[in-house]
């Protein structure tokens, strides 16, 4: 899937997530992961995305995310990504990595 020019937000479910390869384009893009289990994200997965969502995840859920794909998930020229995580029980955090070039 690959989104247009304008700004682009993505739904997936966690059991999709080998399934798809989603391209935001250009502007300040999105992707919303909602499931439960335990699963890794491939930096294959997508592109030219700035924030990445994650919901419903219940005690003891795993999703692992490296460096790596935070960094290769952004837009060229892009220095920053949002990631917030949301869970069954209420806890609700957000965090804004910023990436310098070294």
């Amino acid at each position: 899937i690959t989104g247009s020019a304008g700004i682009d937000f993505y739904i997936l479910d966690f059991s999709n997530l080998g399934s798809v390869n989603f391209d935001g384009g250009t502007n300040t893009d999105g992707v919303a992961l909602s499931g439960t289990g335990t699963t890794s994200i491939s930096d294959a997965v997508f592109d030219n995305i700035e924030n990445l969502n994650i919901t419903g995840l219940d005690t003891g859920d795993t999703l692992n995310i490296s460096y790596d794909n935070l960094s290769s998930w952004i837009e060229a020229g892009d220095t920053s990504f949002t990631l917030s995580v949301n869970d069954d029980g209420g806890t609700n955090i957000q965090r804004t990595f910023h990436f310098f070039e070294g």
